[in-house]
């Protein structure tokens, strides 16, 4: 697990209060058919817990149960956490401390900087493990290539294919085909599986959630820059400047409007089959 960008992804994206955003552009907080009275829901990689707290509102006779690698993330005592949703630190790569076949539901969103090529089968038969027969799972990821692409951000594409794929194993293409054929192929075993894109305009040009969108991505390289930079710029940008950096970024926002591109994210719903079909 690629613990440096996830920890950095949830702790300046997460808190700019981007729950809304993403419930916003994907219609709501969940997509699988859920019964009113299921018992028991998982938030895998939750984060603040928002969508965790929002869950435990609207099925108010399950318990929904919130799980992360970073504890320090969770809602302080201050916060008016629902009486049916806790929080636990929890590695998913390791063996979780639930039993088999506990969970109705289980949703996980926005992993792409936490989980190798090599995890994702792993935490995905982990997480087919704690869930019931017949239960549900629901997978939001953006499969990281910007379309309508410029000359610079193909430079920018390159650099990040380099520093995350190549040298840290993620996978950009993942989200899509790649990860519906993983969970349905006989090592994860999902049915009844459902995959919906949504194409999101990163720029102005894109309204409200372009905007939005727009200024995520430069949160995104701004706090990763000093992790970067100086080691890992490209030669094209004289080694060392942070300077050459943001000059790098803004650029790329403003290519961004001008060719209006966009990013796709993708949906995933998927059921874990009940005995008899397994």
């Amino acid at each position: 697990m690629c613990f440096l960008f996830y920890f950095i992804f949830l702790t300046h994206i997460s808190q700019k209060g981007q729950h809304a955003l993403w419930k916003y552009i994907g219609g709501g907080n969940s997509h699988a058919p859920l019964r009113y009275d299921i018992d028991r829901i998982l938030d895998s990689g939750c984060g603040l817990g928002e969508w965790t707290m929002e869950m435990a509102k609207e099925f108010p006779n399950a318990t929904v149960y919130g799980i992360d690698i970073n504890p320090e993330l969770f809602p302080s005592v201050h916060q008016a956490v629902p009486s049916n949703c806790l929080f636990s630190p929890s590695n998913l790569l390791t063996r979780l401390s639930f039993p088999d076949q506990y969970f109705d539901f289980v949703y996980q969103r926005f992993l792409y900087l936490g989980l190798t090529v090599e995890d994702w089968p792993v935490a995905l038969k982990e997480l087919r493990r704690v869930m019931k027969p017949g239960g549900w799972i629901e997978l939001f990821e953006p499969c990281m290539r910007v379309h309508r692409a410029g000359t610079r951000t193909r430079e920018v594409m390159r650099w990040c294919s380099r520093l995350l794929q190549e040298e840290r194993g993620l996978d950009f293409d993942f989200a899509g085909e790649k990860m519906k054929r993983l969970c349905e192929s006989p090592e994860i075993g999902f049915h009844n599986v459902k995959l919906e894109r949504l194409s999101i305009p990163v720029g102005a040009w894109g309204g409200r959630v372009g905007q939005a969108m727009a200024e995520n991505m430069v949160l995104i390289f701004q706090t990763l820059q000093s992790a970067l930079v100086p080691a890992e710029m490209t030669p094209s940008l004289d080694g060392s400047s942070m300077k050459a950096f943001d000059l790098m970024v803004q650029s790329w926002i403003r290519e961004c409007e001008e060719n209006k591109s966009y990013i796709d994210y993708y949906i995933l719903v998927g059921q874990k089959p009940f005995e008899k079909e397994a």
